[in-house]
């Protein structure tokens, strides 16, 4: 409800856990929505070194490049310029964050238009830094990541991290078995998304 209160054809897409690390680069910024408002075509622009991990085709500014059809997350929460009118299609009021990266790329895939994101190769070692440059996120299933402490005193920041705690890592095979867990609570939504799990399981097995 509240995006459909925004006025303006772009909005800034952030979350409140990511906590900057060094200066935005405004100009670069303001510059990608200049360029989304004279081509109407660009749905959406990725403004970091995370998000969609590809596969990627090339654009024709060669700071940014395609995400393309089946990238692993066509639609990502990172930090991000977005058309409202396109965000708003991909969002559904049931799905939290990770489901809209997982079910919001199953239809993504379904739909031929232009997304894009930073080229990383190109962009960041000129700029030194990420666009908007952070740790993927501050806060992860509630607890403290362990690089924010020397973050926050870098700033001067004082904050009591026991009451969350920190969050500790697991093996990569309880937290697939979780993402499962949840899709298949979803039946008609994973049935969207299994033809993308296969093959990513086929890639990791080295199949063809």
């Amino acid at each position: 409800r509240a995006l459909r209160q925004v006025e303006t054809p772009l909005v800034l897409y952030f979350h409140e856990d990511y906590f900057l690390e060094a200066p935005v680069h405004v100009a670069f910024i303001d510059e990608m929505a200049t360029k989304m408002l004279a081509d109407p075509s660009i749905r959406h622009i990725g403004l970091t070194h995370f998000g969609s991990d590809g596969p990627f085709a090339h654009a024709d500014d060669a700071r940014l490049c395609q995400i393309s059809q089946d990238a692993r997350y066509r639609l990502s929460t990172q930090v991000g310029l977005w058309r409202v009118e396109t965000l708003l299609r991909y969002l559904r009021p049931e799905e939290n964050a990770w489901m809209f990266e997982i079910y919001g790329s199953a239809r993504a895939r379904k739909v031929t238009e232009t997304l894009l994101t930073t080229n990383r190769a190109v962009l960041h070692p000129r700029l030194g830094t990420g666009v908007v440059q952070y740790t993927i996120t501050g806060i992860i299933k509630g607890r403290w990541h362990p690089a924010m402490p020397a973050l926050f005193e870098k700033h001067g920041l004082a904050v009591d991290f026991s009451k969350r705690g920190f969050f500790a890592p697991r093996p990569a095979l309880l937290n697939r078995w979780d993402i499962f867990r949840k899709l298949i609570t979803h039946p008609s939504r994973f049935l969207e998304v299994a033809p993308t799990l296969l093959k990513r399981i086929r890639r990791v097995n080295g199949e063809s």
